[in-house]
């Protein structure tokens, strides 16, 4: 994985490989091998390589692949689904305050649909302080993730959490590898809002839905919840969220 981290934060920096070596102190060869995979570097010169980019880097440990229990029906909807890019960008685009209002019901915070809107839409309201600023946090989340799928950029399914990286299974298909990482991360305590909305887009990416909570739904997800984080089942998440694409 260090691979793809070092590949993703140069192309963030927008540096070339011979710049980044010179910047980093090391050869050009070197940095090729190290993005290709070929070698891995010591610490320290990861860590010189990182902060030449503006980063910093942390070693972090490997979790072991805890099973998910994902069954081929409960991802129906989607494994049926004719992607379709452009129009589920559109669309994506469209339900940006549909799908922060989805968030912020899951969570049960006091805001009304009303507030949702304008938040999204870039302007400040009053209410309850700790409501107010979490939707500020998830309609920030979510837009970031839109405004870079529609640059091109696919969402990198990979987070740090608790001192684990916990990246997504390439070997899957994609609503499988998206709703395996959904679960996984959330066994390892990453936040799953901003995790739904990087899957959101990782799914919107290769035109399929982006997935939100139907508000319908909240004791169901939240029961969904639970069963992510200790038994590692995803069946019952993945009927959640595929219950918002009706009609998409």
């Amino acid at each position: 994985m260090f691979a793809d981290q070092l590949r993703g934060a140069r192309a963030d920096a927008h540096l070339s490989i011979a710049s980044l070596a010179e910047l980093a102190g090391t050869s050009r060869a070197a940095v090729t091998d190290y993005e290709a995979g070929r070698k891995i570097p010591r610490v320290d010169t990861a860590e010189r390589i990182f902060q030449a980019l503006g980063k910093t880097y942390a070693p972090v440990e490997y979790p072991r692949a805890w099973p998910v229990r994902l069954d081929n029906d409960a991802l129906a909807p989607l494994a049926g689904w004719a992607p379709n890019r452009d129009r589920m960008l559109k669309k994506a685009r469209r339900d940006q305050a549909v799908i922060v209002d989805a968030d912020a019901s899951a969570e049960r915070l006091e805001v009304s649909w009303g507030q949702v809107k304008t938040i999204v839409e870039g302007t400040t309201v009053t209410g309850d302080e700790i409501s107010v600023w979490r939707v500020r946090e998830l309609s920030g989340s979510a837009a970031k993730v839109l405004q870079g799928i529609e640059l091109g950029d696919e969402p990198r399914l990979t987070v740090i959490t608790r001192g684990a990286l916990v990246a997504a299974n390439s070997d899957l298909d994609v609503p499988r590898r998206a709703i395996d990482f959904l679960v996984r991360a959330t066994q390892h305590g990453a936040d799953p809002a901003f995790t739904r909305h990087q899957i959101g887009g990782f799914l919107a990416h290769h035109g399929y839905p982006w997935l939100w909570v139907p508000h319908q739904l909240g004791h169901d997800y939240r029961r969904a919840l639970v069963a992510c984080m200790r038994q590692g089942e995803g069946n019952l998440m993945a009927r959640v969220l595929t219950a918002s694409i009706e009609g998409a």
